[in-house]
């Protein structure tokens, strides 16, 4: 589409993150329901259910109720006009 647009191919440029952050069960369960796939609404009227099931298994997995998550990479497309054209 950008090509179609005059615009010249992407450039792709990684900017290095990597920072940990310390998320709570809470944070953890929000992070899930804000992905398109397990937004609540996908799952109607079990949506109290799952979202005990996963507390359960957060809590399980860190009686602590805390967790380390490290940020991936950040991926930028620039795309530039192309020039002359």
């Amino acid at each position: 589409m950008f090509r179609a647009a005059g615009f010249a191919p992407g450039e792709r440029v990684t900017v290095p993150d990597g920072r940990i952050l310390v998320r709570t069960i809470d944070d953890m369960v929000a992070e899930t329901f804000s992905m398109s796939w397990t937004a609540p609404h996908l799952f109607g009227a079990q949506t109290p259910e799952f979202e005990q099931r996963l507390r359960a298994l957060l809590a399980e997995a860190s009686p602590e109720a805390r967790f380390a998550v490290r940020l991936p990479d950040n991926i930028l497309t620039i795309w530039r006009p192309v020039r002359g054209g």
